[in-house]
């Protein structure tokens, strides 16, 4: 049964809704459908591409937030699954659906499915890294940890500083821009494509497109990764990114949200004069470091919540603790 506590310290459901990519996809499919059924043009693809991102994006997602390793196998096990559901979806149901407007949409729809399957993908290869045993790795990754410093406790790590809703911009960026290069190949060399085969295909465009953006794209956040830490004392938190400094009294605190794994691991604090957000999963850690923080001290917590600030929402990888 869900405890009554728990949910009501939920956020409110119109900034769930509102936070919710498949509701922005739900949007975007709005936005391209009478796209589908005229001559089509470059806005309704964009919309669709859009679409499937934001679909690929809720997934990964929803694994991130299941218990460890329940959500790498779920992803693996999707991720295997999307193969030969392309291959039915291109080859073997369209006619299933009658000319004219159901198999326009169709048609139309259609193109979500491989930026959607694209991104599932390509994450999953730093999830199942993740699950292989330290043995089996070059050099085992050692997680970061908090060090006891005079009357406080602090930790040392690399980020980036980034909001998430700007991680996700360059990744729908990223898909726009890999699309359009992908529809200018399949035009240009029809002729092999057309040999190639559906799944042929698929291994060829990840190969050629997909991989290689995804490693594109992340070299190029990492370089912006900065020294940083985070440290607490009794009634005052001090963070570090590059050569800034806040030093927050934490009854000034109004939001702290803190995720400790996956890709998606980060620091988020909001005060009178701060706004920050440094993102740790994709930053470049020193060599044989985790890029995954550590769960907030028990002590810490305890002194946010005698400051004010409520646990709003809590999972086993993330932490957000608000004013009221």
């Amino acid at each position: 049964m869900n405890d009554p506590a728990e949910a009501a310290r939920r956020p409110p459901l119109l900034q769930r809704i509102a936070l919710n990519p498949l509701v922005w996809a739900a949007a975007c499919i709005l936005a391209a459908l009478p796209g589908y059924l005229t001559e089509g043009g470059f806005f309704p693809f964009l919309m669709t591409i859009i679409a499937g991102a934001l679909c690929g994006i809720w997934f990964v997602n929803l694994t991130v937030r299941m218990p460890h390793p329940t959500g790498a196998i779920v992803h693996l096990l999707v991720a295997v699954a999307l193969a030969p559901a392309l291959y039915a979806s291109i080859e073997l149901l369209p006619p299933l659906f009658a000319p004219g407007t159901p198999r326009a949409i169709y048609a139309g729809l259609l193109l979500a499915l491989p930026p959607a399957a694209g991104w599932v993908w390509i994450t999953l290869l730093s999830r199942v890294i993740n699950l292989l045993p330290g043995k089996t790795r070059a050099q085992p990754r050692v997680p970061l940890a908090w060090e006891n410093d005079g009357d406080a406790v602090i930790l040392r790590f690399r980020a980036i500083p980034m909001r998430m809703r700007e991680l996700t911009v360059w990744i729908i960026a990223t898909i726009v821009v890999t699309g359009a290069l992908v529809t200018t190949a399949l035009i240009m060399f029809s002729a092999v494509v057309e040999r190639l085969g559906p799944r042929m295909l698929i291994l060829a465009l990840g190969a050629l497109f997909a991989f290689p953006a995804y490693l594109i794209v992340t070299a190029l956040l990492r370089r912006r990764s900065v020294e940083a830490s985070v440290r607490v004392s009794r009634d005052r938190m001090w963070i570090t990114a590059g050569e800034a400094t806040h030093a927050l009294r934490l009854s000034e605190i109004e939001r702290l949200r803190w995720g400790t794994t996956s890709d998606y691991a980060r620091l988020e604090v909001t005060a009178p004069g701060v706004d920050l957000a440094l993102l740790v999963g994709i930053a470049k850690q020193t060599d044989g470091i985790a890029s995954e923080l550590p769960p907030l001290p028990a002590r810490t917590l305890r002194l946010a919540e005698t400051e004010g600030l409520e646990r709003i929402t809590s999972r086993r990888s993330l932490v957000t603790l608000s004013r009221e």
